[in-house]
């Protein structure tokens, strides 16, 4: 499970100098591109691009003088970090590890030996470690014919003839099963540094690995469909990740990477976003707090006291608000006490009784004094917070004409890992965007579908002559007749292909 793609490329801020390496004969564009216009982001970033040659989706250790084959792609990605270091890197601020195809799986495999390698055998802690998976997150499913080898299959082979080198804490959870780790549903909840994921959800290579060939029949037309559905489910728990509802395969060197958006957002503005959230956020363990969908301006133990779910899935934990645990034990032990006071009463004497009645009313009268009291200095502490807050505001407009706001991202319920007064805000910062839509194409900025003979622009309806189909069946199948299907509105076939069966 190795596709033809699959180059390496880092993203190196902080050093004086700009580094551009390409492996194609000439510049490479997108997250690489020196052109502001671009990349507007990380134009003037020291870019070091690594083609692939390996074979091995970047985990191979297999040294082999004396046979046809060697296969070293993780070796070459620690080293090509060493020969980096006196190069400048040992100055930067930040390393992006970005891969596409094989490399994007090549990222998530290498991201936590990078880390290691900086951190702590470096000693480099001062440089913040992140990963780009492009279109490496692959699935492990059935395919949908038999023909060939099957992605488990692949890698079966794969990790024995490459003698690959796995992350650590995904074998030491799946000691008898290595090969999942090459799949970034089950590889991601163990890696250590942060990782941004995007994923075309009907990616080409995914639909070449599962043997759906040209989509002819219904059948081929809702498995598509039903792949689309299981990489939406995989990214649950996500933390950063984009997933445009598209054909196509890899993004992030294509000089047109900007045009792809969803919701107006594009990936490299949410790709920007992440990129700036403090690292210590930035946990894939979903165990762990992550990011929530919850504006840094609005005030968290509002949300915790609510206990009400949000729309985003984003609610309290039951159990963890102190005071409402002890008002609960508050609530048992004066139960207990008035249950056994009402046991005594009835051979207390009359004098006992009229004492006690009088100490219970002088108690509660000193109770309701102190409960005004409380409620005073309440009222008084609200007020001071609502003028403290108020004054923030007024100080961050002032000291910030964009009047960042962030936005942490996730589902799970979660509290926020930084201090309200500490979080970095950014106005209108997504970076967890998931394609709503559920059939192919449906998204206006997709790629353009091209002709795979001629490389020229087809519409859907080319694109299924060029899959050698009968557009006369096709018609049929559809119960339409093929002067409708050639006259139908490109959204309302593709919904027409894509629905489920019955």
């Amino acid at each position: 499970m190795a596709p033809k793609g699959g180059s390496f490329s880092w993203k190196v801020a902080g050093i004086a100098t700009t580094t551009r390496v390409a492996g194609t004969g000439g510049s490479v564009g997108g997250l690489l591109s020196a052109n502001p216009e671009e990349n507007p982001f990380w134009w003037n970033a020291n870019h070091v691009f690594v083609p692939y040659c390996t074979s091995d989706s970047w985990s191979g250790t297999r040294a082999s003088p004396n046979d046809m084959f060697s296969f070293m792609g993780a070796e070459i990605v620690l080293q090509v970090v060493r020969d980096l270091i006196p190069l400048g890197l040992e100055n930067a601020s930040s390393l992006l590890l970005a891969g596409s195809s094989a490399g994007g799986t090549g990222v998530m495999l290498n991201l936590d030996h990078i880390h290691n390698l900086v951190h702590h055998e470096l000693g480099l802690k001062h440089i913040a470690i992140r990963g780009v998976s492009d279109s490496g997150w692959f699935l492990d499913r059935a395919p949908y014919s038999p023909n060939g080898l099957s992605p488990v299959d692949a890698v079966h082979k794969g990790m024995e003839l490459w003698k690959a080198r796995m992350p650590h804490n995904c074998i030491s959870k799946h000691p008898n099963e290595p090969w999942k780790c090459y799949f970034g549903y089950i590889l991601y909840p163990t890696l250590s540094a942060p990782l941004f994921v995007f994923q075309w959800l009907f990616d080409e290579a995914q639909m070449s690995a599962d043997n759906v060939g040209a989509p002819v029949t219904k059948q081929q037309w809702d498995y598509i469909h039903k792949m689309g559905d299981s990489l939406r489910q995989t990214f649950e728990n996500v933390t950063a990740v984009f997933a445009p509802s598209c054909i196509s395969h890899s993004v992030l060197t294509k000089r047109d990477w900007q045009l792809v958006k969803i919701d107006e957002v594009s990936l490299a503005q949410a790709l920007h976003c992440w990129e700036q959230t403090p690292i210590g956020n930035h946990r894939n363990d979903t165990r762990s707090p992550i990011e929530t969908n919850q504006p840094c301006a609005k005030s968290l133990r509002k949300l915790l006291r609510s206990g009400l779910t949000k729309g985003n899935g984003t609610l309290s934990e039951p159990g963890r608000n102190g005071k409402n645990e002890s008002t609960t034990e508050m609530q048992k032990v004066a139960s207990t006490v008035i249950n056994k006071s009402d046991e005594r009463k009835t051979s207390s004497s009359t004098i006992l009784t009229q004492a006690r009645e009088n100490k219970k009313r002088k108690r509660r009268k000193h109770k309701g004094r102190r409960r005004e009291r409380n409620k005073e200095a309440r009222t008084k502490k609200e007020k001071h917070e609502r003028r403290k807050s108020a004054g923030r505001r007024k100080g961050n407009k002032q000291n910030n004409d964009s009047n960042h706001t962030s936005m942490f991202n996730g589902t799970r319920p979660q509290r926020s890992v930084i201090p309200s007064g500490k979080r970095k805000c950014v106005q209108g910062c997504h970076f967890r965007l998931i394609e709503r839509c559920t059939w192919p194409q449906c998204n206006h900025s997709c790629p353009k579908l091209h002709n795979p003979f001629t490389g020229e622009e087809m519409d859907f309806i080319e694109l299924l002559k060029s899959f050698g189909l009968d557009m006369k069946s096709v018609a049929n199948a559809l119960g339409i007749d093929i002067q409708t299907l050639n006259s139908m509105d490109h959204d309302e076939l593709l919904n027409l292909l894509t629905q489920r069966a019955n």
